[in-house]
């Protein structure tokens, strides 16, 4: 089951994102179980300990999709910026964003961890 503060607590909108799943929220629940397992926040991890910029800049982009499509929006932008950073050759800017997308993604997976 969904936690009452789900929605709130991590800034979704809660209409668009049903709306997405077919209003299902059972549907819903179902794929946000699978998230923890989608292997671009590893991916992406891997590629900025190697400084694999284009590896950082492919799973950023996943994990932009990814997250878009939940309502992670804090999360998606903070891949968006990632992205960003590498096509405009800053590789400077992805430390800070990376730390919004960690902060994000933690508290996803705490809050889906209590399904």
């Amino acid at each position: 089951m969904i936690p009452s503060d789900f929605f709130t607590a991590l800034s979704i909108d809660q209409t668009s994102v049903m709306a997405r799943f077919g209003g299902s929220a059972a549907l819903l629940e179902r794929f946000l179980k699978k998230f923890p397992a989608d292997p671009s926040w590893p991916s992406l991890c891997t590629a900025l300990e190697q400084q694999d910029l284009p590896e950082v800049e492919r799973a950023a982009h996943t994990l932009k999709g990814v997250a878009a499509n939940f309502g992670f929006a804090r999360l998606s932008q903070a891949c968006a910026d990632m992205v960003a950073a590498v096509r405009a050759g800053r590789p400077e800017d992805l430390p800070e964003a990376f730390g919004r997308a960690k902060e994000q993604y933690e508290a996803i997976l705490a809050k889906i961890a209590q399904m």
